[in-house]
């Protein structure tokens, strides 16, 4: 419940804090809330997301009247991108980076981004203060997917701040810079639809050409060769269209994002089925957000670890690789190259804290 408090009413240095600092967060906040020393709008003021923090103010409420609460607790997979990234080519550093492996405290990629940019810029004599942690995260993302408009798009194409971030991700998650020159590998532009397996077993169908038909024999015909364009709205964020292959402008292959956004829901599908069928609840899911009732939220980090660990120990890039090619694949980890080490990965997912939190 402590931990909750501090989630959803706390600050984001006291949601990404550990969880003994989020208890106390939460003890202290309870403490001055029923003792009325604190009023409702102040309260909020710190949270990120002011609707859960409202709907968490009133289940404390509940929770000071004896009242049952309803209440569900929410927990972000850590950075789940760039921490699915890491899992699949078993790349050490960015699975410490993500807190797939526990380094002794909570991990925040987007703010170790930041400061390992604003640290590198210096030596330059470079002010890195025009930037926040939310442009990076937004910036990170998309990148994670293939894209470099978006890096352009905030830091401009040549400049220091430009190259100095496209090197914090070979420092700070080269696992996702291999993983992306990995799939890129699987890119046929003249395959008309990619199709693979995820991790729970659905099939994923991702269409690549814009199709017609001849009328004479009612067969598919390929109109144009499609890849994907980039489009940004105001918040920066980005989108796809279908746009004609050739054009001279900024093209990334698509097929990382449909992957990793795949692997994605497939992580979560295992941990509903598990919750659900052997540990008796049900939780509530968000793209990679997962709630459930204080209570249960231990059984469900253990899941989502559990499952994530079923990943990394399956190789599940190779089954990936393999279907997008047709044939069978076989792809060798770094990792699987030094005696043990694949094991030790397995038990650190298996033990780490904040995988989720």
């Amino acid at each position: 419940w402590m931990v909750a408090i501090a989630n959803c009413l706390g600050t984001n240095d006291i949601n990404k804090g550990t969880w003994e600092e989020r208890i106390e967060f939460g003890k202290k906040f309870v403490g001055e809330w029923s003792t009325g020393s604190m009023d409702a709008e102040a309260a909020v003021a710190g949270a990120k997301e002011e609707y859960i923090a409202w709907k968490t103010l009133n289940a404390v409420n509940d929770m000071l009247d004896c009242k049952p609460t309803k209440f569900t607790m929410p927990l972000d997979a850590s950075s789940s991108g760039p921490q699915i990234m890491g899992t699949l080519t078993g790349c050490i550093e960015t699975m410490k980076q993500t807190n797939s492996i526990y380094t002794g405290k909570a991990q925040d990629l987007y703010t170790n981004t930041y400061d390992w940019m604003e640290q590198e810029l210096a030596k330059d004599l470079i002010e890195f203060g025009q930037f926040t942690r939310k442009q990076l995260k937004y910036c990170i993302m998309p990148t994670n997917y293939n894209s470099r408009g978006s890096s352009i798009e905030l830091f401009g194409l040549g400049t220091p701040e430009y190259g100095c971030f496209h090197k914090s991700r070979d420092v700070l998650t080269p696992g996702c810079v291999e993983l992306l020159s990995i799939l890129n590998t699987a890119w046929n532009p003249h395959s008309g639809e990619y199709g693979w397996t995820n991790i729970a077993g659905q099939e994923c169908l991702v269409q690549a050409v814009d199709k017609s038909f001849d009328k004479g024999t009612g067969r598919a015909k390929c109109k144009k060769q499609l890849r994907i364009k980039e489009v940004y709205d105001l918040q920066g964020s980005f989108t796809y269209q279908y746009t004609e292959r050739g054009v001279p402008c900024d093209y990334y292959i698509p097929l990382a994002a449909n992957i990793i956004q795949s692997c994605d829901s497939g992580i979560k599908s295992l941990v509903q089925k598990d919750c659900r069928v052997n540990r008796g609840f049900d939780i509530l899911t968000v793209h990679d957000q997962f709630s459930a009732h204080p209570v249960n939220m231990t059984q469900l980090c253990m899941s989502y670890r559990e499952q994530l660990a079923y990943m990394f120990k399956r190789n599940h890039l190779q089954d990936l690789l393999s279907d997008l090619k047709g044939e069978h694949v076989p792809f060798t980890r770094k990792c699987d190259g030094v005696e043990g080490q694949a094991d030790w990965i397995h038990n650190e997912i298996l033990n780490s804290q904040y995988t989720i939190g």
